[in-house]
């Protein structure tokens, strides 16, 4: 069993904070690799759940969307009403198998999945 967080790309971001990148770099990435959130601030996708690789690959270490697929309960949190399409693209990626979030949250991840 794996707990694990969801992030977007937001470049006031936690991950931002902390130095890790730039605000450039994740407008870059969403923008024109079409990145819309992360697993556990690592393993970045886009709105299908396909892995991007992203040059802010080669500074965080962590599993891959590949390797958490293997975890057999794999729980992934997710509070801000911010992520909703990051949710989305988490559920598409096939990793995660139980989801905790806002009512609202589902609501809109369901109507954008239709």
């Amino acid at each position: 069993m794996a707990l694990v967080g969801i992030g977007d790309m937001n470049e006031n971001s936690y991950m931002v904070k902390l130095g890790w990148f730039t605000p450039h770099e994740i407008i870059d990435a969403s923008l024109n690799q079409g990145v819309i959130g992360d697993i556990v601030g690592y393993d970045f996708f886009n709105a299908q759940g396909q892995h991007v690789d992203t040059v802010m690959n080669d500074r965080v270490i962590g599993l891959s969307i590949d390797e958490l697929r293997k975890i057999p309960c794999m729980i992934a949190i997710a509070a801000e009403n911010t992520k909703a399409l990051a949710m989305l693209g988490a559920l598409r990626t096939g990793a995660i198998d139980i989801i905790a979030t806002s009512a609202l949250n589902v609501r809109t991840i369901l109507n954008m999945s239709q």
